[in-house]
């Protein structure tokens, strides 16, 4: 059983996410587990509620066996991307099935984690990336970091990018751009890479002496994150309860 599981939701053949999430991989120096979801089945949550005694999902898919990759792992290195400025639908389900092993029992509990977010936009990144730090928390993994990468708008290599009344690759490469793959941003040229190579070694080093990490200072930070969080929260979901009530 692998250490570390890589998983990339994006659908795009060696993108710019699961090459940044291989390159945090190599440089662990140790094996890992790359997984591409969209050559997997794993269909959104039901909300059946089945998994609530056994921390298992009844849904027959390949998620049972990226669970049991996950559960055997101590590290979870997480790639998504951006499309339409929304977290992808791979991805999604993914999260949402996590359900199954976190209520009760946190079965996720103390492991690391990173999380990539590749996107045109990185207000839309950062914005995707916070979600995803939610349900790490609330999971109970350790984020070390979140990265973002600079994507590349489709219609650059689509070959319809310069005549398409819809296209958008002049938003990205200005008018005199070159409308074509080349102009596309490889992950290996952008600073965020040196980032990854990193982070790669001190999950590395983590993973080989866990004495490294300041757990109880981890412990700390996310008491009092989730301090500052929960009044905000708690005050979004009671105080509409209670509007809709009063209204009723």
């Amino acid at each position: 059983m692998k250490k570390i599981v890589c998983i990339s939701g994006s659908p795009i053949k060696d993108s710019n996410t699961d090459r940044m999430l291989k390159n945090i991989g190599d440089n662990t120096g140790l094996e890992y587990e790359f997984i591409k979801l969209s050559n997997r089945v794993v269909r959104p949550c039901l909300a059946c509620k089945a998994c609530v005694t056994t921390n298992k999902c009844v849904q027959n898919d390949d998620f049972q066996e990226i669970s049991e990759l996950i559960l055997g792992a101590e590290a979870v290195i997480f790639g998504a991307y951006t499309p339409y400025g929304m977290i992808d639908a791979f991805s999604k389900a993914f999260f949402e099935r996590l359900w199954s092993m976190r209520h009760i029992n946190g079965l996720n509990s103390g492991k690391y984690a990173i999380t990539v977010v590749t996107s045109l936009n990185r207000d839309v990144a950062e914005q995707v990336n916070r979600e995803i730090a939610m349900e790490m928390v609330m999971e109970g993994f350790i984020l070390l970091d979140q990265l973002v990468v600079n994507g590349s708008v489709p219609c650059l290599s689509c070959g319809y990018g310069e005549d398409c009344k819809n296209s958008f690759a002049r938003m990205q490469v200005g008018e005199k751009g070159l409308v074509s793959e080349a102009s596309c941003f490889d992950v290996e040229n952008q600073s965020v890479f040196e980032r990854g190579t990193e982070l790669g070694k001190l999950l590395g080093d983590y993973l080989k002496d866990d004495q490294l990490f300041d757990r109880e200072g981890h412990q700390k930070n996310i008491a009092g994150m989730m301090e500052k969080m929960m009044p905000v929260m708690d005050k979004g979901i009671r105080q509409w309860r209670e509007e809709e009530l009063a209204s009723s």
